[in-house]
This record gives structure tokens, sequence and C-alpha cells, in this order.
């Protein structure tokens, strides 16, 4: 299963972004380069979420659907993720507790 990095690009607090910051993603992708639900509805324990703090992984959690769209959850915390695509060079918004947008760029997707 391909592995994601993502670092965060910006926030309210890091308007230059951080690049200890960030999340370490175990997920299947389409062809397209989207989050593939039905890979995800087969095996969901295996979409996991290493959240990296200081360059560290700090805590471990999971990809999830919720409804309509992705959450990543790491122990009781729920952070709403938004992105159409997952390559190198794209963005997508993870929103933390409190609802502040925190802006993340794809990194590194490497194949499982």
């Amino acid at each position: 299963m391909p592995r994601v990095l993502m670092l965060l690009a910006y926030s309210h607090a890091n308007p230059d972004g951080d690049v200890t910051d960030g999340f370490d993603l175990s997920v299947s992708l389409t062809p397209q380069g989207r989050l593939d639900t039905e890979a995800w509805q087969r095996d969901p324990p295996a979409w996991t979420v290493r959240r990296l703090h200081g360059g560290v992984a700090e805590h471990d959690g999971a990809l999830v659907r919720a409804e309509d769209s992705w959450v990543i959850r790491v122990g009781e915390e729920e952070m709403p993720l938004a992105g159409q695509v997952i390559r190198p060079g794209e963005y997508v918004t993870v929103r933390g507790a409190g609802g502040e947008a925190r802006i993340y760029r794809i990194v590194e997707v490497r194949p499982g």
C-alpha cells in the first residue's frame, strides 16, 4: 500500500509552514491519485496514519470514511481531510480541533 508524506505548508500559527509537522499515511490511491474508497471498504484497518511533530512520529491513528468525506482519527481527535488529488506537489487541508484549517503539501508518495 502506498505511503504518503505530507508536511505543513501553511497555518495561521505557521504562515511559512513547518517541515517537522506532518502526517505519514498508508492509503490506496486510484490511478487518478484520489483516495480509493472501494479499497478502504475492503480493508479499513490497513489505512494507518502517523502524526509527525518535531520530525518524529508522535501519535498513531487511522484514515476513515465519515459519510462522504475522509477524516484523520488520532486518539480522540478527528480532523477532516479535504483535497482532490494525492500527488507530490498537491495540497490538502486538514481541520484541527477548533476548526483551524492547516494546509499540507504532499511531499512524497512511495510505493508500498
